[in-house]
């Protein structure tokens, strides 16, 4: 078991002042009735979690620790409690010097989910057991869930502990803040900023603070493999791979994606192919893809991936063509407008990363790429959606004859909306800009045959103007 009580917080609980809706203290000198621990447990569950300590007498203060003897086989309880209550108490027995403790851990109810007991639904009033009123399940009923960046990963830490597992010095530096004087303010912004949050047992680490801040993603279980990972493949496809940081040791990445993203980033582009052009009588060695387009592309895929996805992280595969950004989840909003639309699944986790500087202000990340794509004419980026998963596809050059008919299509559409989002209008000149390709009137009519394909499968449809002439035609997403 997990959770082992200290000395100096048995001697807390002996100087609080009257037992409440999180604590129950029983003499239990001898046995206790297994039905009304089933329904304490239940209570205290019903009210957030707690403890119940059994050999340790409620007065006087301090309260007097008589020793129990009930209950000598505590495994055989925590599975009873577990079969008869359908969730896990954990049962400490802790031996002190006036005599046996038996602690009984008892967690926090699901959000919107009462416990029972033999069809009972219990809470605590003041010192007292009584049934739940319409009211108050009603209201529990109508709970909505918590967002994953506010759920609780591990509790119970003293301040110490939240600064060694957290890297409080990456939150200051990213923010350009001085670093505080005492550690009892660093707790205060982290508090604030949805980091921490002060719980039964001490402090208690967010979702958003681990996966943003964690010194080591694995000392947080349910979080291990939620570290970015980056393979890399010799050629086209997935038959040869040369690493994966995966299976590195250490893993370069298991950290909060705040602590490492530099690294990651610069990772990246180190592995993305390079090759030479000739401009003139000199040779330049530049990168498959422009370094922006790595830079705006992961940070979104972190921020918009689906945690509720376990076992799964955000997956960078590097090829000799392309980089595909895989993230766990399908995308909140279609895939048609996320170059002019956005809508993030942890707006909580997208506001941090923004106010450390990871990433743009919403959309802008993916405008950027696909300006930075245009103005080296290169392949729209591909956006395919899986049952589980969602990947972006950057592609290496390609001359506009080297390109499929489908990625001149999906090129088309996407400087459409780009036109459209700096209020200018798609027209066959700047389509034909946009792919490099020369005024004479066979690319001028290549130009039309491919805005006609695109007005056919709805991606796009004309301007209405005054002017039937082709030549001044202008274009607009299909949804303006």
């Amino acid at each position: 078991m997990a959770t082992k009580t200290t000395l100096a917080q048995i001697e807390s609980w002996r100087s609080i002042i009257r037992e409440n809706e999180n604590i129950e203290f029983k003499r239990a000198g001898e046995q206790f009735k297994d039905g009304d621990l089933m329904r304490y447990c239940v209570a205290l569950s019903n009210e957030g979690g707690g403890n119940l300590i059994m050999g340790m007498e409620d007065k006087p203060l301090p309260r007097p620790i008589s020793g129990t003897n009930a209950y000598p086989n505590t495994g055989a309880l925590a599975k009873k409690i577990l079969d008869t209550l359908g969730f896990r108490v954990d049962v400490e027995e802790f031996q002190h010097s006036q005599g046996r403790l038996l602690i009984f851990h008892i967690p926090a109810r699901a959000t919107g989910v009462i416990c029972h007991y033999n069809g009972a639904r219990w809470m605590r009033s003041g010192e007292s057991l009584e049934p739940m009123t319409d009211e108050q399940i009603k209201a529990i009923h109508a709970e909505v869930a918590p967002d994953w960046s506010a759920r609780i990963v591990r509790e119970g830490c003293d301040g110490a502990e939240v600064a060694r597992l957290l890297s409080t010095q990456t939150y200051y530096q990213l923010r350009e803040r001085t670093y505080p004087s005492t550690r009892d303010d660093v707790l205060k912004t982290f508090v604030k900023e949805g980091f921490i949050a002060k719980g039964n047992k001490g402090w208690g680490i967010t979702n958003m603070g681990a996966m943003l801040l964690a010194q080591r993603l694995s000392d947080f279980p349910t979080l291990t493999r939620k570290a970015a990972r980056v393979v890399v493949y010799e050629g086209t496809n997935k038959t040869q791979f040369r690493l994966d940081t995966a299976t590195m040791d250490p893993n370069p990445f298991d950290a909060g994606y705040a602590v490492v993203f530099n690294q990651l980033f610069e990772f990246i582009k180190a592995q993305v192919p390079r090759h030479q052009v000739i401009e003139g009588a000199l040779r330049r060695d530049i990168a498959l893809l422009p370094d922006i387009t790595i830079r705006e592309i992961v940070p979104n895929a972190l921020i918009h991936q689906d945690f509720n996805e376990s076992g799964t992280s955000v997956v960078i595969e590097i090829y000799v063509n392309r980089v595909e950004i895989v993230n766990p989840g399908r995308p909140v909003i279609p895939v048609e407008r996320f170059i002019t639309e956005n809508k993030s699944r942890n707006e909580a986790l997208a506001k941090a990363m923004r106010l450390m500087r990871i990433c743009e202000e919403q959309g802008s990340g993916m405008q950027k790429t696909i300006f930075a794509v245009e103005g080296q004419r290169l392949p729209a980026p591909d956006f395919r959606v899986g049952e589980t998963r969602t990947t972006v596809v950057l592609y290496g050059p390609k001359t506009f004859a080297q390109m499929e008919r489908s990625e001149r299509v999906r090129a088309c559409f996407q400087h459409c909306c780009l036109k459209w989002i700096t209020n200018e209008r798609m027209t066959n000149q700047s389509l034909r800009e946009r792919f490099g390709l020369p005024n004479s009137q066979a690319k001028i009519t290549a130009m039309y045959q491919l805005i006609s394909e695109s007005i056919a499968l709805g991606l796009i449809k004309p301007v209405e103007t005054e002017s039937s002439s082709k030549r001044y035609a202008a274009y607009v997403p299909i949804w303006d």
